[in-house]
């Protein structure tokens, strides 16, 4: 998938719990963290900014027609700037969605930015083997998401693709897994293992944050880059895990 120059907009974080706050205030006025829980109160004149990373995925206008794998399916698909298949959405509110390896006999690259957006109904989720980029907020607010098995291919997690997913408790990220978005996994709130399977070289931040249910955090190697904010509101996880994760307290 192609990474594309977006704007860049001018954001502010909470020093307590890493949310991210939109300066919109009163000069001179303090801003009270909307997070529940959080409650901290800061001043956005005296705060450093961010600035979110661009999305991945740039979908190009016009549907794909036919059908997945020769039978019928509940889903809508596309083509990103590099002309690859993507799952761009899906009709109804399905509980369970395997996403096929190809559509006409093109294989299925990724899956859009909010494609599976808020779909409150969805449990589970099967990803083929072809699935190298989840785009950003692509399951943002499925709040029933339960389970999802990723396939092998997957190299890229873009911004919020799993934020807010309340019910998921679990994480296996295969091998090829390079980079875990910001806010990919935010408030997860029941999210409480995550294992990586392969040297994956930056997690950015806040990909963690606020699943306040993580004790178990497994990998293989330490990942390359870990943005300082990647595990903020992680109450439960080990010191020995902090301290490993970043050593000399970085």
């Amino acid at each position: 998938m192609n990474i594309l120059p977006t704007a860049q907009v001018r954001q502010l974080r909470c020093p307590r719990c890493g949310n991210s706050v939109l300066p919109q205030h009163t000069p001179g006025m303090k801003i009270v963290c909307p997070i529940v829980g959080c409650n901290g109160i800061f001043d956005p004149d005296n705060m450093p900014t961010f600035y979110p990373d661009p999305p991945r995925m740039n979908l190009v206008a016009g549907a794909v027609a036919g059908q997945a794998d020769g039978s019928a399916s509940p889903l809508n698909f596309g083509r990103n700037e590099s002309g690859e298949i993507i799952v761009t959405g899906v009709n109804g509110s399905p509980s369970v969605i395997d996403i096929p390896t190809s559509v006409n006999g093109r294989a299925v690259m990724g899956i859009g930015p909010r494609a599976f957006a808020d779909q409150t109904a969805l449990r589970r989720v099967t990803l083929p083997d072809t699935v190298v980029t989840i785009g950003e907020d692509a399951f943002a607010g499925c709040v029933s998401l339960e389970s999802v098995t990723f396939g092998t291919g997957l190299r890229i997690l873009d911004m919020g693709c799993f934020r807010d997913c309340a019910s998921l408790d679990y994480v296996s990220l295969p091998a090829r897994v390079e980079e875990i978005g910001r806010d990919a996994f935010a408030q997860c709130t029941s999210l409480a293992e995550v294992e990586l399977n392969g040297p994956v070289k930056v997690i950015r931040d806040n990909a963690f944050g606020l699943c306040e249910q993580l004790s178990i955090f497994k990998y293989p190697e330490r990942p390359q880059r870990i943005a300082p904010g990647a595990f903020s509101a992680c109450y439960m996880l080990p010191q020995s895990v902090q301290d490993d994760l970043f050593p000399n307290g970085q």
